[in-house]
């Protein structure tokens, strides 16, 4: 009896998953049901529209399209081994960026990681501070980041 029950939970954490998707005002996020929530907003790529690609190793979330100030927001629940790594490609313009936007050994202590999208790279929101001032360099090898995100290739 316990296997079976220790494997349904195994499943139930690994696999539970949702999303949805958010425009017009900022939104504050507000933790629900799920134990981590990811917001990307395009605050910082004006006159211009930002495409988003994320994907996990189990989840492509698909390709949206952020005009300025508005926002994609997704939610899910870590596996059990603390090693839920979402990564996200960026593309406006002729530009093509990538980042891991979410790794679980890297989360808050709300699970909320709301993110502002700016050309030099994503600046995440800090509780303490109010403001999204922990900026972070894109990943550096954007031709590994084109493998994973061949649609947003700014050359095609």
């Amino acid at each position: 009896m316990m296997i079976p029950l220790f494997l349904l939970l195994i499943f139930i954490s690994s696999s539970s998953f949702s999303e949805c998707s958010q425009q017009g005002d900022v939104p504050v996020p507000v933790p629900g049901i799920h134990e981590d929530d990811v917001v990307i907003i395009n605050n910082g790529i004006l006159d211009t529209v930002l495409t988003v690609h994320c994907k996990s190793k189990d989840d492509d979330l698909g390709v949206r399209t952020l005009k300025y100030n508005e926002s994609f927001q997704f939610s899910f629940q870590p596996n059990i081994w603390d090693t839920t790594l979402f990564f996200c490609g960026f593309s406006w313009d002729k530009e093509f960026h990538w980042f891991d936007i979410y790794k679980t050994k890297h989360r808050f202590v709300f699970h909320i990681n709301s993110w502002i999208i700016h050309p030099s790279g994503p600046c995440l929101f800090n509780t303490n501070h109010q403001a999204y001032d922990y900026c972070y360099p894109w990943n550096a090898d954007n031709k590994q980041g084109l493998q994973f995100f061949p649609a947003l290739n700014p050359n095609h």
